[in-house]
């Protein structure tokens, strides 16, 4: 039986025999139908995104993939556990795959937001394109290092029968720090998005350029709003404590965590970028522009027109560029 809301999560006896636990550690009973709808969501969109991969040959968004692939095993771990409530396998199965599995989706948004940076220019951003991946990306890896530090102090406490309550304050701290760094890309993100709305040049072509441009930067903004709230809400579960009201009623998880993942993961069913865009630091074409588009990028011959700037285009680039 589960302590009381906010007690501390080893005020259980753990007794294990191999991979066989001798208490509910969920506090209810996982819902088999919530493990095969997710699971089926998670496996379809991702099958889905794999195949455009393959179509598109935009390699680099294996990222997208693979944090599909981890939300899928973790549900394969939630489903066995629902069947087999006290097998520790399925319950640590779904606990690594699930909280790794966002960081793949805040790295595709990361080098999105830089793909599109790279193609209206530098000036439209407060950082270089490529700081919005290694910045952030290493932001998650130290705090995903963190949550890991607190789980495993946390299980060696289950296992010795001891307090809790220091490991899941570090796990607290690594969701905590992981949130915080999603918040502040998320201002940067706002920040382009106001500088391109606000530059007359960039209003001029966006017929012509828009066509790719605003569908990523939808998604974009969509599966960052969907990582900000689930990480407010394992804030929440965490700061609660293991016995929390959060942490024991599933239809939080479900809707606050996994149901917002599905969204997150499946609009980029809908977006997806160009075969030919780049993650590399190669400013010399236009990774959102229409394919048959070589040379420097719209913003840079707009700005070039208003003499901020002096590039030689093509005759056919320069007629894109007046449309």
């Amino acid at each position: 039986m589960l302590p009381e809301s906010g007690a501390d999560f080893p005020t259980w006896r753990l007794h294990r025999s191999g991979s066989h636990l001798d208490f509910n550690i969920y506090g209810y009973e996982p819902s088999l139908a919530a493990g095969v709808i997710f699971l089926v969501a998670f496996s379809l969109i991702t099958l889905f995104q794999i195949g455009r991969m393959f179509r598109s040959r935009v390699w680099w968004m294996v990222v997208l993939v693979l944090g599909g692939f981890l939300e899928t095993l973790g549900w394969v771990g939630r489903t066995w556990a629902a069947i087999n409530l006290y097998n520790l396998n399925a319950f640590m199965t779904q606990q690594v795959c699930l909280i790794l599995a966002p960081c793949f989706y805040s790295a595709t948004v990361y080098a999105l937001l830089g793909l599109i940076i790279r193609s209206v220019g530098r000036r439209y951003s407060l950082l270089p394109a490529n700081a919005y991946l290694w910045i952030f990306c290493i932001a998650d890896i130290v705090s995903i290092a963190v949550q890991g530090a607190g789980g495993g102090i946390s299980a060696g406490a289950l296992a010795d029968d001891k307090s809790s309550r220091t490991g899941a304050n570090i796990m607290l701290a690594g969701i905590v720090l992981q949130l915080f760094f999603m918040l502040v890309f998320a201002g940067l993100a706002i920040d382009v998005w106001m500088r391109l709305r606000r530059d007359r040049s960039y209003r001029s072509i966006a017929h012509a350029q828009e066509g790719n441009l605003t569908p990523l930067g939808w998604g974009i903004g969509v599966a960052t709003v969907m990582i900000i709230i689930r990480g407010g809400y394992r804030t929440g579960e965490l700061t609660e404590g293991w016995g929390g009201y959060l942490l024991t009623h599933e239809p939080y998880f479900c809707v606050l965590d996994s149901a917002l993942m599905v969204i997150c993961q499946g609009v980029f069913c809908f977006v997806w970028p160009r075969r030919g865009h780049s993650t590399s630091t190669d400013h010399s074409s236009s990774a959102l522009a229409p394919e048959p588009s070589r040379g420097s990028s719209w913003a840079d011959k707009e700005a070039a027109k208003s003499g901020e700037t002096m590039i030689a285009a093509a005759p056919s680039q320069e007629k894109l560029a007046t449309v």
